[in-house]
């Protein structure tokens, strides 16, 4: 798309050639980052995966019908039969368990299966941090690899710099924490999550690290000077465990407001189940961490580091280690451990019955996906085209906007403020914005990058029938950036970063 330029403002505009012939199919498209450990969010994935479930396969909300019996009468037979040999039923790795939540929940999962080994994936984990230092104190760092055959770089509200020619994206984390996503070679990518580093000293850190045959290198020691290295042991080894049972439960009134309970046996202290690796991990892996007591056992719950809005709740019992897990405020989640307990074999038993019937008042509806429609486009410094498009995704009362650009997309929740998100993936910058009619009938993105002409885009109305317009913007040059949603006269209706 060719667009005209004025000294101050290079503004996106229609034209009548049809670019987006080639529109991909109509298909929900998530993050498609790359790989990342399964650990992170397998519980919350848990109870995502089974709601889509519920919401595609039930097609009626009534009670299931219990066949009528026959009217034939079968004579009882006259000759005994022998008594049936018994066996011994093997017992299970983990205890069972459950939860007593208010009446809004209801099981949907149970199960129960040796634990693997490799729950987590490949990779390397290192933390190295100054005395004393904590979540939110001092300072530390820490490392995550995992294989990659090309770079697989995804972060969201992020900005992108490339010194060296290394494409690296930085987001700052609700909890003040700062994450920075490279790959250093063309075998790995690494995420690295700091406190207490200034942006420079992040990006001048990652430049000194390479993956070397899966071993973490320094090019500048001298970086590491005030550090030292506490834990090679993932906080999700060290506070989950590898997960022999897991238990979800949804919440009638909200599809993702669900929770998990992961059971799994403590593993020894050369595999991650030392107390130091687990109160190094309590340490740095949880904001807001605060202890109660469940049963006789201490626990500790906070807010994952990294996973907005996800709060974990874990503790040890004998020899397993018991974590609940959750999109619910750090105090609700707590309220729902206070009520986990152990359950009989014929409890357990039940518990699978019921899952396996899925609660009508679960059922959310299905989840429907509006088709695709472009709302921009345009030809980046690099001389390669991108475009976005946008859809509204529902499931039950809640409702998702759905982008997508060629080589991935993301979903933001919809609610009645103006939102702006942003996207690296690899090599661009995507700026996303929705605008609720209720807020403003018309207004435009304005995107100001260091060293660059401002940028205004136009909100688009792909459907009358939905409460909002969209706007989206992506350009390659790896600068610091600001964005509003502005009103015609220059006005601010919103601003990223929000603070």
């Amino acid at each position: 798309m060719k667009t005209d330029e004025t000294p101050d403002i290079i503004e996106i505009i229609d034209d009548d050639i049809d670019v987006f012939g080639d529109r991909g199919a109509n298909t929900t498209i998530h993050d498609t980052g790359g790989p990342r450990w399964v650990g992170p969010t397998a519980a919350v994935a848990l109870i995502a995966i089974i709601g889509y479930g519920i919401a595609t396969s039930a097609s009626t909300s009534s009670v299931p019908k219990v066949a009528p019996a026959p009217s034939t009468t079968i004579a009882v037979p006259t000759t005994t039969l022998p008594a049936p040999t018994t066996t011994d039923v093997p017992e299970p790795v983990v205890p069972f368990y459950a939860a007593s939540p208010p009446r809004e929940f209801s099981i949907e999962y149970a199960d129960i299966q040796s634990p693997d080994a490799n729950y987590y994936g490949p990779g390397i984990y290192q933390l190295w941090a100054t005395k004393d230092a904590t979540a939110a104190t001092g300072s530390w760092f820490s490392l995550e690899t995992y294989p990659a055959t090309v770079s697989n770089v995804f972060a969201v509200d992020a900005y992108r710099t490339q010194p060296d020619q290394m494409s690296i994206a930085i987001s700052h984390l609700p909890g003040g924490q700062t994450s920075a996503q490279f790959a250093p070679n063309g075998t790995s990518t690494v995420t690295m999550t700091s406190f207490g580093l200034a942006d420079p000293d992040v990006i001048r850190l990652a430049q000194s690290i390479d993956v070397v045959r899966s071993h973490v290198q320094f090019t500048d020691r001298a970086e590491l000077a005030d550090y030292r290295l506490l834990s090679t042991v993932h906080p999700w080894v060290a506070l989950q465990g590898n997960p022999a049972e897991q238990v979800a439960y949804s919440d009638r009134n909200d599809a993702f407001g669900g929770f998990a309970i992961v059971v799994s046996p403590r593993s020894a202290s050369t595999t991650g189940g030392s107390t130091l690796d687990r109160q190094t991990a309590l340490r740095f892996f949880l904001n807001g961490a605060a202890e109660f007591d469940v049963d006789g056992h201490i626990a500790t719950a906070g807010e994952v580091i990294g996973q907005p809005g996800v709060a974990m709740a874990t503790w040890i019992a004998s020899d397993h280690i018991v974590t609940v897990t959750g999109m619910r405020p750090i105090t609700d989640l707590i309220g729902i451990a206070l009520t986990v307990h152990p359950v009989s074999a014929e409890q357990w038993a039940g518990m699978q019955f019921q899952a396996t019937r899925h609660s009508a008042d679960n059922n959310f509806g299905n989840y429907e996906q509006t088709p695709f429609v472009p709302i921009s486009f345009g030809t980046d410094a690099n001389s390669d085209p991108w475009k976005v498009e946008v859809g509204i995704a529902t499931f039950g009362d809640q409702r998702q906007v759905s982008w997508q650009w060629p080589a991935g997309g993301f979903s933001t929740r919809i609610d009645d403020t103006p939102k702006i998100t942003t996207v690296v993936q690899d090599g661009r910058t995507y700026v996303l914005a929705d605008l609720p009619r209720a807020v403003a009938p018309t207004a435009q993105l304005q995107i100001l990058r260091e060293g660059l002409e401002p940028v205004l885009v136009p909100f688009t109305d792909t459907d009358p029938s939905f409460d909002r317009t969209f706007s989206a913007y992506a350009f390659s040059e790896p600068v610091t950036y600001t964005a509003q949603i502005v009103y015609a006269d220059g006005a601010l209706i919103a601003a990223w970063p929000s603070a």
